[in-house]
């Protein structure tokens, strides 16, 4: 069973949707949960792509490692995060 580390998010307008993304961070993967407009024919619709991240993965051990920062810190790194999902 996957124990939960963190979870980020934050508000992003896809289209004429105003929706959010999400970030949960366990102790062997992490989960993103991003939203996106889907277009069939000439109409669009929102929906959402998930991506699983391995703790093998680099940007894995970046998450950990932002996580491990912000409760060193007590601050809040959602930016940082943000910054790396949308490199990704």
């Amino acid at each position: 069973m996957s124990k939960e580390i963190k979870t980020w998010s934050d508000d992003v307008k896809v289209g004429i949707w105003d929706d959010q993304w999400d970030l949960t961070l366990y102790d062997d993967k992490a989960i993103l949960h991003m939203p996106y407009v889907k277009w069939t024919n000439n109409s669009g619709s929102l929906a959402s792509h998930t991506t699983r991240f391995s703790a093998d993965d680099n940007i894995y051990k970046k998450f950990a490692k932002i996580a491990k920062q912000e409760a060193e810190d007590g601050e809040d790194y959602t930016d940082a995060i943000q910054e790396l999902i949308w490199d990704y």
